[in-house]
């Protein structure tokens, strides 16, 4: 029976000795030794995530620690030694957006690239679980709660866990969603999991026991693809640093849409009676998008070959040429197939909209200004009102009045100091 190493944390605080001991500590016969592996996680609200990494490194559990500690060479010593060359990893695309917003078009256009695999929504029941402080039962039988300030930080790590096909450490409920049906990759799973619509009133234990039955088709297109796109409304920007050290050459890209235009879709979607205002709700949804927008600032200065910023309404007035951008960003070819696809689902002469999350064949030049045709004025006016800061950053243009908001000629949206690090 193999005997485990003996393990010695040092906790201390600089310049208080501890490289000395350290060093004492590193000289005793067939020792390993890593110095101060939690320089990326500073902050305090990143506690979960030192104490996952220290479990990592006792473990000698490479490839869940960030690649940026793992590259400085002075933190660690000759016996430690990694496993994997970044090039032997899939292309894995992150699409950080919102509700209403394009999301769905985008997916689906790169989930049509030769080999890849598509996740859809796939933190749609732990967020959810977590906010109502629900148990969460994962696939290998552990089970646990989070307190809902820690969330991020477990959303954070369950998209690792879908981008790395570590399965076993996924959510159950995710794991038998009915939002993999949105995934060309997934949609053989899903059809095994639900057989005979098991998972209409099946337990926990049901649904884990379906899993393992279906596994094979749970982990082939992780395993098998070239690229990996997973695409949520459930994260914020500010955890994406995390994933963009955990994950080598992940490409993150933040969607966009103008606050009124998304606004306007959901009103198709949810009744109104339901809203507690259309002032306080586009207040919250401009107050997130700019912090997030400032957040993606950030992080392009730190990783400016990982991420970029896509704004729908321009992506709808010129899909084929800003999709062959989108493709250049993310080192794929835009194939003849690939063309001939976005034409074939964006240059339609008729808006098609039967189906509020699905992707339709339509003219997306004129869903993205649809809103400009069928929203009042006075609710207009009332998101512009509370969206200034957003439209100075973004471009947006407030529209003054009954006449400038259905001519369509008067733009709605002029360049930014985004730009920059934009699509």
């Amino acid at each position: 029976m193999k005997t485990e190493p003996t393990r010695v944390l040092v906790v201390t605080y600089m310049r208080s000795g501890s490289t000395l001991i350290g060093d004492i500590l590193q000289h005793y016969a067939n020792s390993a030794d890593a110095f101060e592996p939690l320089r990326l996680y500073a902050r305090k609200e990143y506690r979960l995530v030192k104490a996952e990494m220290l479990y990592r490194w006792f473990t000698c559990d490479w490839l869940k620690i960030n690649i940026m500690d793992l590259s400085i060479g002075k933190n660690i010593s000759s016996r430690f030694t990694t496993q994997k060359k970044q090039d032997q990893y899939p292309t894995r695309v992150l699409v950080v957006t919102y509700l209403r917003s394009g999301s769905t078009l985008i997916g689906d256009i790169l989930q049509q690239y030769n080999n890849s695999t598509y996740a859809f929504e796939p933190l749609r029941y732990i967020e959810e679980d977590i906010k109502m402080g629900k148990q969460i039962d994962f696939l290998n039988g552990t089970h646990r709660y989070y307190n809902r300030d820690n969330s991020s930080w477990v959303l954070v790590e369950m998209l690792y866990r879908w981008f790395t096909c570590d399965v076993r450490r996924i959510n159950v409920m995710d794991l038998t969603s009915v939002m993999l049906q949105g995934s060309d990759a997934y949609i053989q799973y899903y059809r095994c999991v639900n057989s005979r619509k098991r998972l209409l009133h099946a337990s926990v234990a049901q649904r884990r026991k379906y899993i393992y039955k279906c596994m094979k088709l749970l982990k082939q297109p992780c395993e098998s693809g070239k690229v990996f796109i997973i695409k949520t409304i459930r994260l914020e920007m500010a955890s994406v640093e995390l994933l963009l050290t955990w994950l080598p050459g992940l490409k993150v890209i933040h969607l966009l849409r103008d606050p009124r235009g998304k606004l306007s879709s959901e009103f198709n979607v949810e009744p109104r009676m339901e809203w507690p205002s259309i002032s306080s709700r586009a207040d919250s949804v401009c107050r997130q998008m700019h912090s997030d927008i400032i957040e993606a600032d950030r992080l392009y200065k730190l990783f400016p070959q990982s991420i970029r910023i896509l704004q729908y309404e321009l992506f709808a007035s010129d899909t084929i040429r800003k999709a062959r951008k989108l493709f250049m960003f993310l080192n794929l070819t835009f194939t003849i197939e690939m063309n001939k696809y976005v034409r074939t689902h964006t240059l339609q002469k008729d808006l098609h909209d039967n189906c509020f999350w699905c992707a339709k064949k339509t003219n997306a030049r004129l869903t993205s200004v649809r809103w400009r045709l069928h929203m009042s004025h006075k609710d207009v006016q009332q998101v512009d009102q509370n969206c200034r800061t957003l439209y100075k950053t973004a471009g947006y243009l407030e529209i003054k009045d009954e006449k400038v908001l259905r001519n369509l000629s008067v733009p709605s949206q002029v360049d930014s100091w985004i730009k920059y690090m934009s699509l």
